[in-house]
């Protein structure tokens, strides 16, 4: 995992149709804020957060996880056309952290609403 473009919080890229700002990192791990910017370079409104921890032991040696509040609206109610979106999180974070894209994975994604709304995803199905 390469996270030496990620020094500050105006280091990101953007995943969902929001901004990954950069929070914190440690020698295996780093998180993101995710929100949007309401005017270019002028803060950040969170919505959520995702860390990503590589490498673990075991034979996932990716773990995402991600959490969403319900100020983003769009995954509500965690529709099948939003769960496809949802998987295309570990993609985006491999090629944004320099991870091999053939790393096995595991990601869980939280939505924090009434339901508690709970997404797990792996690309290694005997891990499910």
């Amino acid at each position: 995992m390469n996270t030496s473009r990620f020094q500050s919080e105006h280091d990101g890229f953007a995943l969902l149709g929001l901004r990954a700002q950069f929070s914190f990192k440690t020698e295996t791990s780093i998180g993101f804020d995710l929100g949007w910017c309401p005017v270019e370079g002028k803060g950040l409104n969170v919505a959520g957060s995702l860390q990503a921890h590589h490498p673990c032991q075991g034979p996932a040696r990716l773990k995402i996880f991600v959490a969403l509040s319900d100020q983003h609206r769009e995954f509500k109610q965690l529709t099948a056309r939003d769960l496809d979106k949802l998987k295309t999180i570990p993609a985006s974070v491999m090629a944004e952290l320099a991870i091999p894209p053939d790393e096995i994975y595991e990601m869980l994604v939280r939505y924090h609403s009434p339901s508690e709304a709970c997404v797990r995803d792996t690309n290694r199905k005997d891990l499910l």
